[in-house]
């Protein structure tokens, strides 16, 4: 299939902007590059209080962890006369709750050929919320759920290792870009620390991403404080700006830890300007399929200490355009140690930017295009005749 040719494309999801994560951002620019390029997207998800009905948006409640988060739930007949009258060349299911399921069967029934794409380690997650013993079902769910479709496409080499182990079968790469139009070093912002009552001298800790169990904040939490205490014996400030919302959210270690910043949640320009205006982002996640906010530190210039994990190491040259500590007792004494040296820092900063400016958009959304229509063409033998 040729690369002009125009595609009617259903995305499915249960999470998509205004909310802010990785997977509704990413769906969000993926829709506007298939409206740019001449494409027919449409994306059912669960609607949200303030819109109006309409088909292809389902009813959402929210999810017992993430109430800022819904699962979806649509009338089967509905939704499947909303897909029959669109009857489009391919469904891209996103998400594995409820409306993917439905939307999967629906697909099956119609002969449209269907894919994945898999963002999130809810197999792994369990054991954060004391629900190990749940683990083990969800990851045979997962894997079942992902077998149904024709492509599974994974974030990052790690992931698909991952995936291939457990048993996922044709497993493809749909890797992650950076906007750096947006995310860049020209956002910093010079009377930023006095604006948010710090002093020049003063350095700024930033982490970005969900306030959540999985992500090892409490982690973080216990390093900062202890990095905090060693720099103020040296006569230095050390501040810690958590962006970003999550179950963790009101919690009293949060709240009551001196030197925290709470922003809540922020996206556009507002929060190019924190990345840009930063001095260290600290990314303390070893579960990551990606790591989107890693590439957009990278992008603005920040230097990044990540804890090393299989994601992150394709994200990082280690010591090069970001670091990679080994544990948590080796990242306080690195973080102690990047304070203190700036020019360390700079250095840093400048090769992420460079590293990131490769990662366009626009050659991703391009491949995964291209993986589209593979799929379209091998499905054609298996459904001569689609449902009209």
């Amino acid at each position: 299939m040729l690369a002009t040719t125009s595609l009617k494309i259903t995305l499915v999801t249960e999470t998509f902007p205004p909310e802010i994560n990785g997977v509704a951002l990413t769906l969000e620019k993926l829709h506007n590059f298939l409206n740019i390029s001449g494409h027919r997207p449409s994306v059912i998800r669960p609607r949200r209080f303030s819109e109006t009905r309409k088909p292809e948006l389902v009813q959402g409640f929210p999810i017992p962890m993430y109430p800022k988060l819904r699962f979806g739930i649509g009338s089967p007949l509905r939704l499947y006369q909303t897909i029959k009258s669109k009857m489009p060349d391919i469904i891209h299911l996103a998400t594995e709750g409820p409306l993917g399921l439905a939307c999967l069967g629906i697909a099956k029934s119609l002969r449209i050929p269907v894919v994945s794409s898999f963002h999130t380690n809810f197999d792994l997650y369990a054991n954060d919320y004391k629900m190990g013993f749940l683990s083990s079902g969800i990851s045979h769910y997962l894997r079942w759920f992902h077998n149904q479709t024709e492509a599974t496409f994974a974030p990052s080499n790690a992931c698909l290792e991952r995936l291939q182990a457990l048993g996922y079968k044709n497993t493809k790469i749909w890797t992650r870009g950076v906007d750096t139009s947006l995310f860049n070093p020209i956002q910093k912002d010079l009377n930023f620390k006095s604006k948010i009552g710090l002093s020049e001298t003063d350095i700024l800790l930033l982490y970005v991403g969900r306030l959540a169990p999985e992500k090892n904040i409490g982690s973080l939490l216990e390093t900062f404080k202890k990095a905090r205490s060693t720099l103020n014996k040296q006569g230095k400030n050390l501040f810690l700006a958590l962006v970003g919302t999550g179950p963790l959210v009101g919690q009293s270690d949060l709240e009551k830890t001196n030197g925290i910043i709470l922003p809540g949640e922020l996206r556009g320009n507002h929060l190019a300007q924190w990345y840009a205006s930063a001095d260290i982002f600290v990314f303390p996640s070893t579960s990551e399929t990606f790591g989107n906010v890693i590439l957009e530190a990278q992008a603005s210039g920040l230097p990044v200490l990540c804890l090393n994990s299989q994601a992150t190491q394709e994200r990082i040259c280690n010591h090069h355009d970001g670091i990679l500590a080994a544990n948590i007792e080796e990242f306080e004494r690195l973080l102690t140690d990047l304070t203190a040296d700036k020019s360390k820092r700079d250095y840093l900063g400048k090769n992420a930017f460079i590293t990131a400016k490769s990662q366009k958009w626009d050659d991703i959304f391009n491949r995964l295009y291209q993986e589209y229509c593979e799929v379209i063409e091998s499905t054609k033998t298996n459904f001569p005749n689609k449902a009209a």
